[in-house]
């Protein structure tokens, strides 16, 4: 699970800009996983689980926000258990729940949730197991 590696093209979002301001702000214990993020930036494929032309969300929320994975099952590390990776999205995308830096979100299954950025972008460890893992969320 995640130790069998394969090549994974590199394709950067702009919303990667934001992983390195986020380092001042970062807790010991995701610093170093924020380092390697900050370091590798240009060499990841950022994606985006919604397309302009789906209008599932606006162009603006298009061009605030990415995610890049490091173990899923397109790789770069292979599991077909867990999606595991980092996000970013900048100021003003639209849970309506105050979190600092380092704290842990539990977002279970098929239970509407969101997130609201103020003042700094949000740069959000995951770690995704159980279920279809290739899954485009859904609006209610």
């Amino acid at each position: 699970m995640g130790t069998e590696r394969c090549k994974v093209a590199g394709a950067r979002l702009s919303v990667a800009d934001y992983l390195e301001p986020a380092l001042a702000s970062a807790t010991p214990d995701t610093r170093s996983l924020l380092q390697a993020l900050v370091e590798h930036r240009d060499a990841v494929l950022w994606e985006q689980s919604y397309k302009s032309e789906e209008r599932l969300v606006g162009d603006d929320m298009l061009s605030r926000y990415g995610f890049v994975e490091v173990i899923s099952a397109s790789g770069p590390y292979l599991s077909d258990l867990v999606r595991a990776g980092g996000s970013v999205f900048d100021v003003g995308t639209a849970p309506t729940r105050h979190c600092g830096p380092g704290d842990a979100v539990h977002a279970v299954s098929d239970t509407p949730h969101g997130l609201h950025t103020e003042g700094e972008a949000l740069v959000m460890l995951y770690l995704w197991q159980n279920g279809p893992l290739p899954q485009q969320s859904s609006f209610h």
